[in-house]
C-alpha cells in the first residue's frame, strides 16, 4: 500500500489577494494565470465551508475560491463565499469576483460602453451615484407575471487603494 505525502499546510495570514471565481471554467481559467502553485492546505476546522487554490501572481500571494460544487450560483452564494473569505484570510487586501457574468453596456451613451468577455471592469463612483450596483434583469412571480428588477441596494465605495490604483492609471492615459 502506498503512502501518500502529507500536505504542507498553508498559512491563511499570507495571502493578500482573494479571486472569487464562481463557476468551474472560470477556476480553470484563473488557475492557468498563476505564475506559482503553493502546492498544501489550509487548516480547516468544523464551520469552514470552503477550501481554497492558493499560488502567486507576480509576487502577490492569491486565493482562488469557487462554490461548492453543486451549490447555485448568484449573489446570495457570493456573498455567503465573500464572508468566509474575508472572515478565514485577515490580512486581505484586495477581493476580485472575476467571471464571464453579465456586464453594463450601454450603447446609448457616448462613446457607447460595450463590454465583452475578456474586459477589465472596476467599479468607481461618479457624483452622487454608487460605485457598484446589484442587477439582475428580474424575477418570475407565480406562473405567469415577470417582474423586471431595477437598482436595488448598493454596495459600499470602492476600496481607497483601487480607486487610487484607478487615478495612477487615468494619469498614465495622458503622458
Amino acid at each position: 500500500m502506498a503512502h501518500e505525502p502529507e500536505l504542507r499546510i498553508l498559512n491563511p495570514s499570507r495571502y493578500t489577494v482573494a479571486w472569487i471565481a464562481p463557476l468551474e471554467i472560470e477556476v480553470q481559467a484563473a488557475l492557468q494565470m498563476l505564475d506559482q502553485v503553493h502546492p498544501g492546505r489550509f487548516p480547516a476546522s468544523s464551520g469552514d465551508k470552503y477550501v481554497y487554490h492558493a499560488g502567486e501572481i507576480c509576487g502577490h500571494a492569491v486565493i482562488i475560491a469557487t462554490f461548492a460544487a453543486g451549490q447555485p450560483y448568484g449573489t446570495n452564494s457570493t456573498t455567503s463565499l465573500a464572508s468566509h473569505i474575508k472572515h478565514y484570510f485577515p490580512n486581505l487586501r484586495v477581493g476580485l469576483l472575476v467571471g464571464v457574468a453579465a456586464g453594463f453596456p450601454n450603447f446609448s451613451c457616448s462613446p457607447p460602453r460595450d463590454i465583452r468577455l475578456g474586459d477589465v471592469l472596476v467599479a468607481l463612483a461618479v457624483g452622487n451615484d454608487p460605485a457598484i450596483l446589484p442587477y439582475g434583469l428580474g424575477k418570475q412571480i407565480g406562473a405567469t407575471k415577470f417582474e423586471p428588477l431595477r437598482y436595488g441596494h448598493s454596495l459600499p465605495q470602492t476600496a481607497d487603494i483601487i480607486r487610487s490604483a484607478i487615478a495612477k492609471i487615468k494619469a498614465s492615459e495622458l503622458i
